[in-house]
Formats: C-alpha cells, sequence, structure tokens
C-alpha cells in the first residue's frame, strides 16, 4: 500500500497506540500479539495498567520486544489510564486499542495510507465482533456516521478510531468524571470544535459481549445526558431513548422466553 504520509526527513511517522488494562489477563495477549502483527513498524505501543492482580503484567512483561512503554500502578479509571498514555505517546497519529479487542494486521498501514500528520481529523473504521476466536465474526459494524442522528449513536465503534494529535491539542484529553461513555464525550467535543470526522477501511476485532445489562442501560443514560449537555434537542433525545427502551426490553423477553423453553 502507498503510504500518504512522510516526515520531513523522508522517515514514516510515529504511530502511538495505547491500551488500558486492568486484570486483563485471558486477553492482554492478544491485544499485543496485533500490534505485534502490524504490517506498518514505525509503531509505539503503550500499556497503561491499572494495578493488575491476575498475572496480567507478567504476560506484559514477557512480551517487552513489542511493548515501547509500560506501568502498572493504580488509576481513576479508563480516562486516567488513557490520559497517561496521552502524556507518554510521542507519536503523530494516535489510536487506542482496548485490552480485550485486536487490529486486523494492516489497521495501522491503512490508517497512515488514509490521512496526513498534519490534519484535524478523526478516523473511523470497521469493527468485527467475535466470541472467542478472531476468525468467529457473529457480527461486522460498517460505519454509518451521521451528524443529525447522534441520538442513535455515532454509527461507529470508538475502538476503531483513529486520531492526529494535533486533535487532543486541539480538545483535550478525556474526563474523567465519566465511567462508561468516556468517548462520547470527546467525540462531542470533536465536533463542537468543528474536527473533521473522516471513513476508512481499517479493521478492528472487539470481543463481544462486553458489558452487563445494568451497564447497558448505564452507559446509555450516560451518552443521553452528554447529548444533552452539548445542546442536541431534548425531544430528538426522547423519542430515541423510548425507541432504545422498546428495543432492549423486546431482547430480554426474547432472551427470558429462551431460557425458559431450554429448560422446559
Amino acid at each position: 500500500m502507498k503510504l500518504k504520509n512522510k516526515t520531513m526527513n523522508g522517515a514514516q511517522p510515529l504511530v502511538s497506540i495505547i491500551t488500558a488494562c486492568f486484570n486483563a489477563r485471558p486477553t492482554i495477549g492478544q491485544a499485543i500479539d496485533s500490534v505485534r502483527s502490524q504490517t506498518y513498524q514505525n509503531i509505539e505501543y503503550i500499556i497503561i495498567d491499572g494495578g493488575s492482580s491476575d498475572g496480567t503484567v507478567e504476560i506484559i512483561k514477557g512480551n517487552a520486544n513489542a511493548v515501547s512503554f509500560f506501568i502498572s500502578e493504580p488509576d481513576n479509571g479508563i480516562a486516567d489510564a488513557w490520559n497517561k498514555g496521552l502524556a507518554r505517546a510521542k507519536g503523530s497519529i494516535v489510536g487506542l486499542l482496548n485490552a480485550d479487542d485486536a487490529l486486523d494486521p494492516r489497521a495501522v498501514e491503512t490508517i497512515v495510507a488514509g490521512i496526513g500528520t498534519d490534519e484535524r481529523v478523526v478516523t473511523y473504521g470497521i469493527t468485527k465482533m467475535f466470541e472467542h476466536a478472531m476468525t468467529d465474526v457473529v457480527f461486522e459494524m460498517k460505519p454509518q456516521y451521521n451528524k443529525e442522528r447522534l441520538e442513535y449513536g455515532f454509527g461507529f465503534m470508538h475502538t476503531s478510531c483513529f486520531t492526529t494529535r494535533i486533535v487532543y491539542d486541539i480538545v483535550g484529553g478525556f474526563d474523567t468524571r465519566y465511567r462508561i461513555a468516556i468517548d462520547t464525550d470527546f467525540l462531542l467535543r470533536c465536533i463542537r470544535a468543528g474536527i473533521p470526522f473522516k471513513p476508512l477501511c481499517n479493521v478492528v476485532y472487539m470481543r463481544s459481549g462486553g458489558l452487563s445489562d445494568h451497564r447497558v442501560i448505564a452507559a446509555r443514560i450516560e451518552y443521553y445526558g452528554q447529548l444533552l449537555r452539548y445542546g442536541y434537542p431534548p425531544l430528538r433525545i426522547g423519542i430515541a431513548a423510548v425507541r432504545f427502551a422498546y428495543f432492549e426490553l423486546r431482547r430480554r423477553v426474547v432472551r427470558f422466553l429462551k431460557h425458559a423453553i431450554g429448560k422446559a
């Protein structure tokens, strides 16, 4: 793939990838392997661990050749950990990789080919949901971003996003007041600042079944609250909330019936 980016001395730009983790022993190795397997080589990989005690730290240390910086200490949640990573990052392009997700081998190459390091831009790509192995894809989320219909979501997963460092310099890092929909506040600030959103074909694999039922509802409430905070019309948000409640209730009823029939 022909790269769009070159630095002033002809070198390829540095891309920083940040992973925040806590007690992620079952999955952190796969995340690290996906960074190690990138076809694009000029990558700085930063892992911020929240003080894991389940063997996560030992796995990270065992993959030291793939990790540029690593620290394990208590933090104030994912937003705090991401901000720590941003403070360490030296790349002109930055991506955030969850500890239970994985990058397609050509993901970073696709990003570098698609944007310039001096662009004010947030990119988003394709997310493939999997259960156990990355070949076990159960759903593919192709991006459908529509700024005029944000009450129904952004239409892409934040884990597929990469952002130029310039954007963080303009809008700042992540708000530690939020616990679930942390990315929403950042993306809404990008919209307010006039940062363009650009679709690319980079692929990220995301493990399905991340949030419990309770946290799904809590995340949606937090999301609607952020939209209201940034001035989105309450009526449109209310209609979207009713629609969400209907489909969430239907999903739970169907699951209950399947469980009940299975026991009969």
